[in-house]
């Protein structure tokens, strides 16, 4: 995962814009065990590297807030992140609602990522996670989710 996600170096403040933001993708269509297991996990894995982090519940007390996350997430290769991490939360439960992605172009947009970007990232996730999923026997499965990928 280390490729996919490059080496950007996260601080505290990245990592709870990153976190809210996931949480307001998990919001849009309600928010399903999977996902908010996903959210704590990436949050924990996170504290173990980012001194100072706030509890997971303190943190997504607080809603996101486009300005800051515009103000903090200053370079593309952040904004990518932002954006991957997002996605992935919102293919975790099986099912790309259009609530989420809606929610998910409104975030690139507020960043400024243009349509183009915003697919482009939408693609390399779709990548990665067929890659991951690529050794499964259940070929109807496999089947199945690549056509959740494909029809949005």
């Amino acid at each position: 995962m280390d490729d996919f996600f490059s080496s950007v170096d996260l601080g505290l403040n990245h990592v709870q814009v990153i976190i809210r933001g996931m949480y307001a993708v998990a919001k849009s269509d309600d928010v399903h065990q999977t996902e908010l297991v996903l959210i704590k996990q990436f949050y924990d894995a996170c504290r173990e590297d980012v001194s100072g982090l706030a509890d997971f519940d303190d943190v997504i007390a607080r809603e996101y807030d486009k300005d800051e996350a515009a103000e903090i997430l200053n370079t593309l290769e952040l904004r990518r992140t932002f954006l991957k991490s997002c996605y992935l939360l919102a293919f975790a439960d099986g099912a790309f609602s259009e609530e989420e992605s809606t929610v998910l172009k409104t975030l690139a947009a507020d960043l400024g990522m243009d349509e183009a970007e915003q697919d482009a990232v939408r693609e390399e996730v779709q990548g990665f996670l067929m890659r991951q999923i690529s050794k499964i026997q259940n070929v109807d499965a496999l089947m199945d989710v690549a056509k959740e990928f494909t029809s949005h």
